[in-house]
């Protein structure tokens, strides 16, 4: 899914600037706030995929990570 590579993209950008100082703890603790329930929702849509049988261990562990 793409929209995973983006989120996760976008995530490591801001672990990025809070490594470079940039951010300080408590700014982070909010960032992570934030980027939850976007990954949460991902999660869950990633619940409703139906594959092909060939694809469903490929599926299973995307879910997992």
């Amino acid at each position: 899914m793409k929209e995973a590579h983006n989120l996760t993209q976008s995530y490591q950008n801001e672990i990025g600037k809070w490594k470079a100082h940039q951010y300080d703890n408590k700014t982070m603790i909010s960032v992570t706030s934030n980027y939850l329930p976007k990954y949460e929702n991902l999660v869950n849509e990633s619940k409703t995929l139906q594959p092909p049988k060939q694809y469903q261990n490929a599926t299973d562990i995307y879910k997992e990570s």
